[in-house]
């Protein structure tokens, strides 16, 4: 089961990862411009699905359904993905997954001590990080 779950996730991260190669070579082989994975990512580039199959990598030749079947995931063309998608998305929230802000786990624990005047086990200092203290109506810890 752990191989499986582990095997799922690295696909899905390949997945990620190739539609930014597909982007930087297709700014490069057909636009003559220099495009990084990191730059297109900074830059939230997105493609059309006519754009994307026309840099079909090597390892896909002969295989051009299974291209677009990930290019469909990517332009949302694929009403199973974008449904997943959209409840991911409203999972993760717009205000982040944990309430320590910037600090790092010494200085949170510091400033949460001095605050509650009393010392802090790890597990406690957990369980404050992730609970946010500015919860809207209606939210959940």
């Amino acid at each position: 089961m752990v191989l499986l779950a582990s095997a799922k996730k690295k696909a899905c991260q390949l997945q990620y990862e190739v539609r930014w190669v597909a982007i930087s070579q297709y700014y490069h082989i057909y636009l003559q411009q220099k495009m990084t994975k990191t730059q297109a990512q900074r830059q939230k580039i997105t493609m059309s699905r006519e754009q994307f199959m026309m840099v079909v990598p090597r390892w896909c030749y002969g295989r051009h359904d299974g291209w677009a079947c990930l290019v469909d995931r990517w332009v949302g063309d694929d009403p199973e993905f974008v449904a997943k998608s959209i409840k991911a998305r409203a999972n993760r929230g717009k205000d982040g997954t944990h309430g320590q802000g910037n600090r790092n786990h010494w200085g949170f624990k510091a400033m949460k001590e001095d605050k509650l005047q009393r010392p802090l086990s790890d597990m406690e200092l957990w369980k404050l990080a992730c609970e946010r203290s500015d919860r809207k109506e209606g939210e959940s810890q």
